[in-house]
């Protein structure tokens, strides 16, 4: 059950990370596995099971599912490695899931037919008053009631704002 774990993070995390995150991922795995080694019957075992605390063993494959993994947030190339040598199969599974995550919902950018409103600020528009940024189903994924309108107005300010904070510091 952890080696489905660690195929997930060498899928859909360790490629797409930069790597200082790659080096904080690595260092808080470790720091896991040193506080469950060090008081699995405590605190963390406890958490990570649901208030039973964990056996030896089962502390012990924890342990070495996140040290393993670290070793992957170490080593981009081992993680590439992993990635190869797993069948075909399971490569199409961690792609296909990666997707998925990456990109729930598909989106559109086009003018609406019909009246609209954006879901976000409520404005309301006439057919072909307007573009609109659109999220909708995607097949056998995700089964939205009614797409998601955003008009640009609202996209500009969302701009705005990231733009704002990516130089803020606290």
């Amino acid at each position: 059950v952890y080696l489905e774990g660690l195929a997930e993070t060498a899928f859909t995390e360790v490629p797409f990370m930069a790597p200082g995150e790659r080096a904080r991922r690595a260092a808080a795995n470790r720091a896991h596995v040193e506080d469950l080694l060090n008081h699995y019957d405590g605190p963390l075992g406890r958490a990570l099971l649901r208030g039973v605390p964990p056996t030896f063993q089962e502390a012990q494959a924890l342990a070495t599912g996140w040290a393993w993994e670290a070793e992957l947030f170490d080593d981009p190339a081992l993680a590439g490695r992993f990635r190869e040598a797993l069948p075909e199969r399971l490569a199409v599974h961690y792609r296909r899931q990666f997707d998925e995550y990456r990109c729930p919902h598909p989106i559109e950018v086009h003018v609406p037919p019909g009246h609209w409103h954006c879901n976000s600020c409520g404005a309301a528009y006439d057919e072909g008053e307007a573009h609109a940024v659109t999220i909708t189903d995607r097949e056998n994924f995700s089964d939205l009631d009614y797409p998601i309108h955003y008009c640009t107005d609202c996209i500009e300010m969302a701009s705005q704002v990231a733009e704002y904070a990516k130089g803020w510091r606290p």
